[in-house]
């Protein structure tokens, strides 16, 4: 297409303006008494000023916002701009690391429409993703090692222990998983040589490729359970809550608006979420069953979510809203459609079934 390098260059500018200004107008205005905490911690730690996990009160994932932080209070930028920022760019990023994947793969074009995907959801959610209280914690490194896995066999375990870690920040990055499911399965099979060896070897080779991620995660696990179990007082509030209950379910299922009304558009949001579903099945069309396992657990995981106790705990404002255990799903179809083949084939197909061939048809028709 004549001119279509500079699709994605023009693209990528008007997104990150667009980012931007969502950045100087609602972060640089609007908080809440637990970003200021976030704050508080970001402060001690640009001052080396560090104290227990729980100091603060709760654990606020790691602070990880906090200590990313630090860096730009040191170059002057005030606490309350500086962090803001970091959450701005946590969940500015992956969109154009997804951008970058597809015009590897698919050209320019699909990178731009990446971008304009992230444009589809409601502004609401781009608010929630700009929260600094930790909500993107896990989506951020998740995506992360998404990023670099492709690399070499160390990249991947250290890929695997930034998801691991991820998910032990913040729960809701279990809703990214499906997305990224198809690129990580892929460079395991890569790595491991699923296709080319026996599958006795085969379970050689994985055991050999992620004992090292494996062997931290459990040190990991192991290190927090016995400051927690030693330290009884630092507990104010639990860190991990999901207990599952059908009753939560089978409420939360009859009030699913207010669950996913962050998260899709239209009224109700199951509009929105079946049109988007049926834009990814016309233009990024799954080809292998991993794609089609990404694509179901994308739809139908956030189910699991509502037997989740933790999730009622929430209200319609988007500073303590629903929609912050739920704001995975954008990111992990961004993921899905970048690692998948761009076509616009499927569009053509759905035009001439649903609009051109009626039209013929009913034109054989005098009135």
């Amino acid at each position: 297409m004549k001119g279509e390098k500079w699709i994605y260059p023009i693209t990528l500018v008007a997104f990150l303006c667009l980012r931007a200004f969502a950045y100087s107008y609602f972060s640089g205005n609007y908080t809440d008494s637990d970003q200021c905490v976030m704050w508080q911690m970001a402060d001690d730690f640009a001052h080396f000023r560090f104290h227990t996990p729980f100091f603060y009160g709760q654990l606020y994932s790691s602070g990880l916002e906090a200590w990313l932080a630090a860096p730009f209070i040191w170059l002057g930028i005030p606490v309350y701009r500086a962090v803001p920022l970091v959450t701005a760019l946590m969940s500015t990023l992956p969109w154009i690391w997804m951008s970058q994947l597809a015009r590897k793969r698919s050209g320019n074009l699909a990178g731009s429409a990446i971008l304009c995907l992230s444009l589809v959801f409601p502004i609401s959610w781009l608010q929630t993703t700009y929260i600094s209280r930790g909500f993107m914690q896990s989506v951020f490194l998740t995506s992360l090692a998404t990023r670099f896995i492709h690399r070499s066999r160390l990249w991947f375990n250290i890929g695997l222990l930034l998801m691991g870690w991820g998910l032990m920040q913040n729960a809701n990055g279990l809703l990214l998983l499906p997305g990224v499911f198809p690129i990580w399965m892929a460079e395991f099979s890569r790595f491991a040589g699923i296709k080319s060896t026996p599958v006795r070897q085969t379970a050689v080779n994985s055991i050999r490729l992620i004992w090292p991620a494996t062997l931290g995660l459990i040190i990991l696990v192991i290190t927090y359970a016995t400051l927690k179990s030693q330290h009884p007082e630092w507990m104010i509030h639990a860190t991990v809550q999901t207990n599952f209950s059908w009753h939560v379910f089978s409420e939360s299922i009859q009030r699913y608006n207010w669950f996913l009304q962050h998260t899709y558009g239209g009224r109700p949001p199951l509009l929105g979420c079946g049109l988007i579903a049926l834009g990814v099945l016309l233009v990024a069309t799954p080809k292998s069953q991993n794609q089609w396992l990404g694509f179901l657990g994308i739809l139908l995981l956030p189910l699991v979510m509502l037997a989740v106790e933790k999730t009622t705990d929430g209200t319609e404002n988007i500073f303590f809203g629903y929609g912050r255990f739920f704001l995975a799903i954008p990111f992990a179809l961004g993921w899905l459609v970048s690692s998948s083949g761009f076509s616009f084939r499927g569009l053509k197909r759905f035009w001439e079934v649903t609009i051109k061939c009626p039209f013929i048809f009913f034109g054989q028709f005098q009135i």
